[in-house]
């Protein structure tokens, strides 16, 4: 295999180099990363031990094609992006490395798509790009969050409501109250005895409409998943047999039939909550009183076992339960002509209990958005509004009060690149950092902002480094474009090693001011998660001012060091910071906002064995 892709490399390499035709080179080059990009991203799936069935599926069948697309469109124009500045550094190559004569004229752009394809993912410390790039994309795609939420508003929805309402599934119903009578005879609580009586009672549904569930599916969707289901078959089938014998056993402990013959209790009878209440202390004092001599030790031995047991059993049911609940929702995604038939049918021979399971996926599939990331996006489209004004009612002021440089483009064409770029290098970094914010927080490692007396620096490194580079991307192929569009493009390949060492240092420095935005999205964010919704504002304005000041001093110090550079320090000035302080209101205003649509709308998971 890789011996073909080599030849097939080397025929591209030779063709581009003898056509001199770098168009048609990086439209190869986009085309290699694309199918690049969709084989990556097939091959990650959700980690966690319950779920490590997956591994035997791709993520487009268990996250659902509409996800996977998204995230593969996500990370395709990430890998395209780092493909275009890779393209647009061939002028700075040679000062450092010196000439490439196999990569000449159209060739290089093959090379830099080898260099992501290859390079990127293979190399140890390089990978981590890649990854982070590969997780990005999963994570602003919701995956595997949105996994996790339908295998969990399964695993939890209101089935013992749905078993009451519908005759045929009595013989459920009943098996549901009998193990719950009989695990509160043995001491646990209403909560936990609800629990094991709704595992057990889902185990076996889940387990019927997914592996034993021929007759529901499509036959080509069923098919694909048999791997599955063979591993997961003798779990099941196992675990529904232990449980089974556990019933058996507590049904025939004589404490267990004195308790509930003492509280008037038939063993599978519904109960309310003061008769399951009486059952509980009814089981207290029988432990501590040995119920008066009715009981031998070796009936209390036993009986004693019997809590530990239905605990342990509990919890192998509730792995159990999740996984058979992934395993349905995956099936209702891949077969969805099937679900979309079954939800319009109107017949009175359709599972109405199955009919709201397919409900539930479907309304959980609709709950997708990602606040902060789209807070951030809002954000940088509304800056990039208000940031072209100003700067553009500045340069035309600039321009009336002294006359422009003939060179430089007209005032609406400068203030549209120079926005378009500040809001890519910006957006960007904020990305990135509140990417590696989220996944810090989820692993527990977060120390969110209190005061900036109290500004905790280092667990910041890891964002200063990913979003100076993301925002170092951007910038340099906004400036190499800006000098195409402005017919100077030929300078950079004129450059000496000084020059394009001196250039590459300017564009690090500037990143720096995206950087200091980054950071404050991040401790804008940190306010608003902590509900101090009447500090972010003046949060956001003390970030603003940092990045102004960040802005301030990177310009200064270049302008201080090159004549060339003074004419840019106001224009700096009033674009970044223009940017920076509405970027970071309107991403303050609206993530608050959005939290809070989603606490009041986000459906509730509602336990199945609610009172």
């Amino acid at each position: 295999m890789w011996a073909e892709l080599a030849q097939i490399y080397s025929n591209l390499v030779q063709l581009a180099r003898n056509g001199d035709n770098f168009v048609i080179s990086f439209v190869v080059g986009v085309v290699i990363i694309a199918f690049h990009a969709r084989n990556r991203l097939q091959m990650t799936a959700p980690r966690a031990e319950e779920f490590d069935f997956v591994r035997l599926l791709t993520l487009p069948a268990i996250v659902g094609k509409d996800l996977f697309r998204r995230s593969y469109l996500i990370y395709t124009i990430l890998l395209v992006i780092l493909f275009l500045f890779l393209c647009l550094s061939k002028p700075f190559v040679p000062n450092f490395i010196g000439n490439i004569p196999e990569y000449q004229g159209g060739a290089w752009p093959l090379g830099c798509a080898l260099l992501v394809v290859g390079l990127l993912p293979s190399v140890k410390g390089v990978d981590q790009i890649e990854e982070m790039l590969r997780r990005f994309a999963l994570s602003a795609s919701n995956i595997p969050d949105e996994f996790f939420r339908r295998a969990k508003s399964l695993s939890q929805s209101e089935l013992k409501g749905f078993l009451e309402r519908e005759q045929k599934y009595q013989p459920e119903l009943s098996k549901y109250w009998k193990v719950y009578n009989l695990v509160t005879a043995t001491g646990a609580m209403h909560e936990d005895a609800h629990n094991a009586a709704r595992r057990t009672v889902g185990n076996e549904l889940f387990g019927r409409w997914t592996i034993d569930g021929g007759s529901i599916w499509s036959p080509g969707e069923y098919e694909k998943l048999k791997d599955v289901f063979d591993v997961l078959r003798p779990k099941v089938k196992g675990l529904k047999r232990e449980v089974d014998e556990l019933i058996g056993v507590t049904s025939s402990s004589k404490t267990i039939i004195y308790l509930l013959t003492k509280g008037g209790i038939r063993s599978s009878q519904p109960v309310t909550r003061e008769q399951a209440q009486r059952l509980l202390e009814l089981s207290a004092e029988v432990s501590v009183e040995g119920a008066n001599g009715e009981l031998t030790a070796t009936d209390l031995e036993g009986y004693l076992t019997l809590g530990d047991r239905w605990r342990e059993k509990s919890d192998e049911l509730s792995i159990s339960n999740r996984r058979l609940c992934a395993l349905f929702a995956i099936l209702a995604l891949n077969d969805r002509a099937m679900v979309k038939e079954y939800l319009r049918s109107s017949s009175e021979d359709r599972d109405s209990i199955l009919r709201e399971m397919f409900a539930l996926v479907n309304k959980v599939r609709q709950y997708t958005v990602h606040p902060v990331y789209n807070a951030t996006l809002v954000a940088g489209a509304g800056a990039f509004v208000v940031s072209f004004v100003i700067f553009f009612l500045f340069r035309i002021t600039a321009d009336y009060i002294s006359p422009p440089d003939p060179a430089r483009l007209k005032a609406f064409e400068y203030a549209l690149y120079t926005t378009v770029a500040i809001m890519a290098c910006f957006t960007a970094a904020g990305l990135a950092a509140l990417f590696i914010r989220a996944s810090r927080v989820e692993q527990g490692k977060w120390i969110f902002f209190d005061s900036f007396l109290r500004f905790p620096m280092l667990q910041y490194r890891g964002i200063v480094v990913a979003a100076t580079v993301c925002a170092f991307v951007p910038f340099v192929i906004s400036t190499m474009a800006y000098a195409f569009r402005a017919g100077d493009i030929h300078g950079f390949a004129d450059l000496t090693r000084y020059g394009s060492a001196s250039f590459i240092i300017f564009c690090i420095a500037w990143c720096l001011i995206p950087m200091t935005f980054a950071v404050g999205l991040c401790v804008v964010t940190d306010v608003i998660d902590r509900q101090h919704n009447s500090r972010f504002t003046f949060v956001s304005i003390a970030s603003a001012l940092l990045v102004l000041a960040t802005a301030a001093i990177v310009h200064q110090t270049y302008a201080s060091m090159n004549e060339s550079y003074r004419a840019i320090f106001w224009n700096g000035l009033v674009s970044t910071g223009s940017f920076a302080s509405t970027g970071l209101l309107i991403f303050g205003y609206g993530l608050s906002e959005a939290l809070h649509q989603n606490s009041s709308d986000k459906p509730s998971e509602t336990s199945f064995a609610s009172s």
